[in-house]
């Protein structure tokens, strides 16, 4: 009877423990997600335009370019130049990256 007690005492403690692992795991899981989803909502925003005369890079809601290329403005087609006087909205370092690059090429 004994016995009977306490192996369903370690049974019952092992299954607890289990129940609990697995709950951790799931809340883990959820807040690595919900991290995820947070990081991607909060990607940088840039914009790329005119200043004085040169394509620059801006991070958003600063005057002050943090990127200054070599490339002149009057150089580019007129398409382009509105376009940089306007700002070129652009989301994440990677895409900026992409639009400096194909002022460059």
């Amino acid at each position: 009877m004994k016995k009977l007690f306490v192996s369903t005492a370690v049974f019952l403690s092992l299954c607890l423990f289990v129940i609990f692992s697995l709950n951790i795991s799931k809340n883990e899981i959820s807040s690595a997600q919900n991290s995820e989803k947070t990081e991607l909502k909060t990607e940088s925003i840039y914009i790329v335009k005119e200043h004085k005369g040169r394509i620059a890079a801006f991070e958003e809601e600063n005057a002050k370019p943090f990127r200054t290329t070599e490339i002149l403005v009057e150089d580019l087609p007129e398409g382009d130049r509105e376009l940089l006087k306007e700002g070129i909205k652009v989301s994440g370092f990677e895409e900026l990256s992409k639009i400096l690059e194909d002022y460059v090429s």
